[in-house]
């Protein structure tokens, strides 16, 4: 199942500080390595950058600056280990109008095919029959 919140603030709000509000309207924070501003994008770019400051290199499958040299292989998967590991010295803020999703799963243990359900359920046919 999914589900989605429209998150939306009234733009009277834009006049308190974006910290006290704690979310940024549309163009109050830009990033470097993404067009537009989110949550998400934000903590990426914050630990892209702490990790290019420590290896001085970055994976060629991420954003980068122009001037930012590849890493080689080895050091790309200690960067991207580094990557994990950025949780603080960040200054994101949610987004003050955007849509979260959340979603769940549920499941449930099919039933081994014996002689009560044989040919019951199109998962314990016998092969060959119709």
């Amino acid at each position: 199942q999914i589900s989605a919140t429209a998150v939306n603030s009234d733009d009277a709000l834009k006049s308190i500080n974006p910290q006290k509000r704690n979310c940024y309207f549309d163009g109050e924070k830009k990033l470097q390595l993404f067009k537009e501003y989110s949550y998400s994008a934000c903590k990426m770019e914050c630990g892209i950058m702490n990790s290019h400051e420590k290896f001085r290199c970055i994976p060629w499958y991420l954003p980068k600056e122009k001037s930012w040299k590849i890493c080689d292989p080895e050091t790309a998967l200690e960067f991207m280990k580094g990557l994990n590991d950025v949780s603080s010295g960040c200054s994101c803020l949610q987004s003050c109008s955007a849509t979260i999703y959340t979603s769940s799963i549920s499941s449930a243990k099919f039933r081994t095919c014996d002689s009560r359900n044989l040919n019951l359920s199109p998962l314990c046919e016998t092969v060959g029959s119709t």
